[in-house]
């Protein structure tokens, strides 16, 4: 019954929060969301749907499992962190701070004694952890590739899918070939370039099937 009930929350793109909120008071496991989900704001909106899309999913009477923040790996061996390069030591070192911050953040939010106060920590726990992640991701990039990712200054090509960033791809490499000798294009040339290096980068980040 609670996933017929989930089902047609999520298939009402215009369902009441309120309504999403007491499926998951009712329905989730994690005392934690539940008390995040009393503050309704842009991220929570659609965090409350994705929770609640995982338990028409995967119906479980119990959630054993732990939070997927605490089981990132936040301790390295001792011979793998001596043999990182400096800046790779110190996103690792920032990114054990930014977990334990989050974390105490995360214990004052389930006795806040106002509204105000509970939202306020609320959106710093929600900064942090979404900080906390990127490192994550910056770090297993760096263990992937054996460097740090290269930063996105293009964010209208980030949204883009991966089937249209292969397209855009092929038609610069096609123009800064043709171009390659023509000194009227060499402004132009800078611009294309600079941006299939952009395209490279999102897509090497493009885990493989």
């Amino acid at each position: 019954m609670s996933n017929i009930a989930i089902e047609q929350f999520l298939s009402d793109k215009k369902a009441p929060y309120s309504q999403g909120l007491q499926l998951y008071l009712i329905h989730g496991t994690s005392s934690y969301l539940k008390t995040l989900f009393k503050t309704e704001n842009v991220y929570t909106r659609k965090k409350l749907r994705e929770e609640l899309q995982k338990i028409v999913i995967v119906p479980v009477t119990e959630d054993t499992s732990p939070d997927p923040v605490e089981s990132k790996q936040l301790y390295l061996d001792e011979k793998v962190y001596n043999s990182l390069p400096e800046e790779v030591k110190v996103l690792h070192n920032e990114r054990k701070k930014t977990f334990a911050l989050m974390n105490r953040f995360r214990s004052q939010l389930q006795g806040a004694a106002t509204v105000l106060i509970r939202k306020d920590l609320a959106f710093n726990v929600l900064s942090l952890e979404q900080q906390f992640y990127k490192q994550c991701k910056d770090l297993d990039f760096f263990f992937a590739h054996k460097q740090l990712p290269e930063e996105i200054n293009n964010p209208a090509l980030a949204k883009l899918p991966e089937a249209q960033l292969l397209k855009l791809k092929k038609s610069l490499t096609e123009k800064t070939s043709r171009y390659r000798n023509r000194e009227d294009k060499s402004a132009d040339m800078l611009v294309w370039k600079d941006q299939l290096n952009q395209i490279n980068i999102l897509l090497n980040a493009i885990p493989s099937n």
